[in-house]
């Protein structure tokens, strides 16, 4: 099916599921207007499953460029490496320290896990970890740029954009965009209703994800306090703060909030998905 034969499901099945949030546009107009998301029903997830498959069908069978005319095709999630290879993106230093850094990380955590053993050594460990995690930071980060190029990401984006356009709605319930044509359209309501959109999936599918082992055992032990101060092993001296952003970039992605429209945060809290510390 196009683009434009995939249109969101009907109108009347709107008000019978659980919001789950409510933003505001500012249109070209300067008029605000308030807007809200609610979770997919299961026909709306599978549809937005069926139309992910097309468009990776489509994009792994090769399409024509609409300029040069030259069929093109993306490599799939099961290619994506031997594909970054061919282009210079991964080379096998980068394989040997991802697979290496992987395989520490791997057998650390799974020694946390286990516990039996001193406090001292399990705060030593937990630090490991840790910096494991920044290490391995640069090199996932990178394999996630190169998923970007894939057909399974290109399915991906077409399933958001077709839940996006299904679950969005104006305050009285009206769809914001009738379909995926006009969504496509959109302009700035449509970037700032995406952008939302993923913020508000992203809290609703991690609200009850675990936290990192070492941060579970940081907490558990005393190490971590309810401002997120990381103290070191005398309990004394606070050696970070985990809501800051670090070198690496990934606490930051960690405690990205709400955005107003001009991409500013204005939910000073964390993300849901790092509960917050014991009592």
């Amino acid at each position: 099916m196009s683009e434009t034969e995939t249109n969101a499901p009907e109108n009347d099945v709107v008000s019978k599921f659980v919001e789950l949030g409510n933003f505001t546009i500012t249109l070209n107009s300067g008029e605000v207007k308030k807007a809200k998301i609610r979770f997919p029903t299961d026909d709306e997830q599978r549809r937005a499953d069926e139309y992910a498959a097309t468009v990776i069908l489509e994009k792994s069978s090769g399409e024509p460029d609409p300029i040069t005319g030259k069929v093109i095709k993306l490599p799939t999630k099961d290619n994506m490496m031997e594909y970054a290879r061919e282009k210079g993106m991964w080379d096998d230093e980068d394989e040997m320290q991802f697979t290496t850094l992987e395989a520490q990380l791997r057998t650390n955590i799974g020694k946390l896990v286990k516990g039996k053993m001193k406090l001292s050594n399990g705060y030593d460990l937990a630090t490991q970890i840790m910096q494991h995690r920044k290490e391995i930071h640069p090199y996932n980060q990178r394999r996630w740029e190169i998923y970007g190029l894939t057909a399974d990401a290109a399915g991906e984006e077409a399933a958001h954009k077709y839940l996006c356009v299904a679950t969005t709605t104006w305050e009285n319930g009206e769809r914001i965009f009738p379909d995926i044509a006009s969504f496509d359209k959109g302009g700035t309501v449509r970037n700032r209703v995406l952008t939302q959109y993923m913020i508000f999936i992203r809290t609703a599918n991690d609200y009850n994800a675990r936290l990192d082992v070492e941060i579970e055992f940081f907490r558990d032990y005393g190490f971590l306090d309810n401002d997120w101060n990381l103290y070191d092993a005398s309990k004394k001296n606070v050696i970070t703060n985990l809501r800051e952003p670090d070198e690496s970039g990934e606490q930051e992605e960690l405690f990205a909030g709400i955005t107003d429209d001009d991409g500013q945060v204005i939910e000073k809290d964390w993300h849901p998905s790092i509960p917050r510390p014991k009592e």
